[in-house]
């Protein structure tokens, strides 16, 4: 791979010609890098008891320390502390480099956890304001992440082409410190001898430790150093860019981990009780279809043959999936319950509103079917889950860097569980998924929102690279650029006629479809996969021609969106191994890259990473500000991330003045890396995590709990 700093060619171009015209404060990472083939650096490496449910900062035994000489050493817990401090402030005063794999997230959790732990509070506050000094001075260099960012510039972020399919497709990559030593050095670590048994050595003098133990702690630490070197050469860089920011994040998410999540024990009991009886009413109605076999496997291939008949029969096109099956999707399953009841004479009832009343389709066996499908996913994926954090907190699993720049969460998937939120059945039993989990006593849920964030990190780079932006006049004059595009185009009245009438009905329906085309055409998709995109995201239906429609007036809306487009546009250098045309993007103020991306790819890119780094610095800062004894939300924990939305954890006495201080804090790191358009985020307390939940004040503007209607 060539230096990172050469891989864009055409962005670099605008970028430049941004920062003479508007003489804006240059990022270093816009700035010409230096090839450096390898930097003295020292490594850390931790050896812990067993990860175990609830305790995502095990215990420590022994830590491993190689200095930038080459020089090692090995000590147990009960010296660690001091030894700890003694080090980092040699590496702090020298800026030498700290190497670990999966140092930032990890090893410094498990730091910090056995100082609270062996040596009391002062001495953990002390360590924890150490670690926060070795990233704040952009020392920390995790070889996860840098690999992760490496392969990201190359454009093979998770996919491994040096193990293939039989297809020739590349396999998902690991990215564990085995794999890595394995790729890079032909070194083969052993994993398996002393990895999972450091437990029973606790406690154990180190001089009577067998030497296989002592020396798996220092070979992984020298490993990770070399592997780093390594990388640096590929890299065409020693300093991978974005890299200490990531690993800022990594620690932030670490521990908004180990403050896990709790669930209310009645609401799961009475939640699983309610899935089992709606599941137990579906059921009766699919298998007297036969849509079930007597063994209780589900007879797809005959709900696939009903499908395909009851839409033949009414002359209609089969819907098929991308592979050519027949689609059982909900919504397929839904307009099939209808025609199929309307075929045998059934009655369809309708609600006020004009919808269908569903109840009129719980005896039509294939709507019966998909109810039955998504409520035993319900049972299957989340009451583990919720059952789990009734006893010991939930300590969710995350993927620091996607291609996107955002984060992901698994175990559960806390920034994807299920909307909810609606009028039907599965989606009342959806919503109480997130309705499951509470705070401890004593305290409040706090969840702060980013307002339209990626429309104003849109806005933002539209003026890096335009130096002009519609949408950003909008979002800086506090208009509603949903309902100005409604104005506008739709409705052809002044913005503040259409602000008077915002509750008619016509402005609602017209300022929900901008919302649709807001949302959706910023990434560059056609017409058509912006049909899928509004009926999938928000039910509304389109033929071709409106959207094409729709996209023409979204465009004449906002004029520097086609511009935006055409430099996209300008970034395409070559085609993929499917002959799609692809191109690389760096982003703003990050430097970060994300290579072989395809055009929508990078149309996102842009804007959608540009939110990703000002809310991952916004976590960083607030756990700042929650573990250090001087913070301003000292005691207060951060529990989940969603993207553009931060729940926490405030004490009920002084959680009003703590949501208005985290929602101050997000919009600071925010404005950070958006630095011309204005930024605001909605506080709201919650005695449960509500979906819905908004801002509610008492007389004397407190914010108070929101409680549903």
């Amino acid at each position: 791979m060539t230096a990172l700093s050469t891989r864009v060619e055409a962005l670099r171009t605008a970028q430049q010609k941004h920062k003479e015209e508007t003489q804006a404060t240059a990022s270093p990472s816009l700035e010409a890098r230096d090839v450096v083939a390898c930097v003295p650096a020292a490594g850390l490496d931790c050896e812990t008891y067993l990860i175990q449910p609830g305790r995502a900062a095990p215990a420590l035994v022994v830590c491993g320390y190689e200095c930038a000489d080459g020089t090692r050493d090995v000590v147990v817990q009960k010296d660690h502390a001091a030894f700890f401090l003694a080090w980092t402030g040699k590496l702090l005063a020298e800026r030498t480099p700290l190497v670990g794999h999966n140092v930032a997230a990890f090893d410094f959790c498990v730091i910090a956890a056995d100082a609270y732990e062996r040596h009391g509070p002062d001495m953990g506050d002390t360590v924890m304001r150490r670690i926060f000094d070795l990233l704040d001075a952009g020392l920390v260099e995790d070889t996860l992440l840098r690999e992760r960012l490496i392969d990201l510039a190359e454009g093979t972020l998770g996919r491994d082409f040096t193990n293939v399919t039989k297809e020739g497709s590349p396999r998902r990559k690991s990215y564990g410190l085995k794999a890595l030593a394995k790729r890079y050095l032909a070194v083969d670590l052993d994993k398996t001898s002393w990895r999972t048994g450091y437990a029973a050595l606790d406690g154990v003098p180190l001089d009577e430790w067998p030497q296989g133990a002592r020396d798996y702690v220092i070979d992984d630490v020298n490993v990770a150093r070399r592997v780093a070197d390594a990388q640096a050469q590929r890299a065409g860089i020693w300093r991978i860019p974005n890299s200490s920011e990531q690993a800022k994040a990594a620690f932030s998410f670490q521990l908004l981990s180990a403050a896990g999540l709790r669930t209310d024990a009645q609401a799961v009991r009475q939640y699983d009780a309610d899935l089992d009886r709606e599941a137990r009413r579906f059921h009766r109605v699919v298998q007297r279809e036969g849509l079930i076999r007597s063994n209780g496997t589900k007879d797809t291939k005959k709900v696939h043959a009903l499908v395909e008949r009851a839409y033949e029969d009414a002359g209609l096109e089969v819907p098929r999936t991308e592979t050519g099956r027949v689609s059982t999707a909900g919504a397929v399953l839904e307009d099939i319950a209808l025609i199929r009841l309307r075929a045998a004479g059934g009655k369809v009832t309708y609600n006020q509103d004009g919808s269908v009343d569903e109840t009129s389709l719980f005896d039509e066996p294939l709507y019966a079917y998909s109810q039955l499908v998504s409520i035993q996913k319900l049972q299957g994926t989340y009451l583990p889950v919720l059952y789990a954090g009734i006893h010991k907190p939930i300590n969710a699993g995350f993927e620091t860097i996607l291609e996107t720049g955002r984060s992901s969460w698994f175990n559960p998937n806390i920034t994807n569980l299920p909307r909810g939120g609606g009028k039907t059945l599965l989606q009342r039993l959806q919503a109480r998924v997130r309705e499951a989990f509470i705070p401890p006593l004593g305290y409040f849920l706090c969840s702060v929102d980013y307002d339209t964030i990626e429309l104003r990190t849109l806005a933002q780079v539209c003026l890096w690279l335009l130096g002009r932006s519609k949408l950003a006049d909008a979002l800086n004059g506090g208009t509603d650029p949903h309902l100005m595009l409604a104005a506008e185009q739709f409705l052809h009245v002044t913005y503040e006629e259409a602000l008077k009438r915002k509750r008619d009905k016509d402005v609602v329906e017209k300022r929900t479809l901008s919302k649709v085309l807001n949302f959706g055409l910023p990434g560059g998709m056609g017409a058509e996969a912006f049909r899928d995109f509004a009926k999938d995201s928000y039910d509304v239906v389109l033929s071709s021609e409106e959207a094409k429609a729709l996209k023409a007036k979204w465009l004449a809306q906002w004029p520097e969106m086609s511009e935006y487009f055409r430099i996209i546009g300008g970034m395409i250098k070559d085609y993929d191994d499917r002959g799609v045309q692809v191109g690389d993007v760096e982003q703003f103020v990050s430097g970060r890259i994300r290579g072989r991306a395809r055009y929508t790819a990078m149309a996102n890119s842009l804007f959608q990473g540009l939110a990703a780094d000002g809310a991952k610095a916004a976590m960083y800062a607030l756990a700042k500000a929650c573990y250090l004894r001087e913070g301003a939300l000292f005691g207060s924990r951060s529990v989940a991330f969603i993207h553009d939305e931060v729940i926490m954890l405030h004490p009920e006495a002084t959680a009003s003045d703590r949501a208005k201080l985290q929602a101050e804090i997000m919009c600071a790191e925010m404005q950070e890396v958006v630095p011309d358009v204005t930024i605001t985020a909605s506080p709201a307390l919650m005695r449960r995590w509500y979906k819905s939940a908004d801002a509610v004040y008492d007389k004397d503007n407190n914010l108070i709990p929101w409680e549903p209607k």
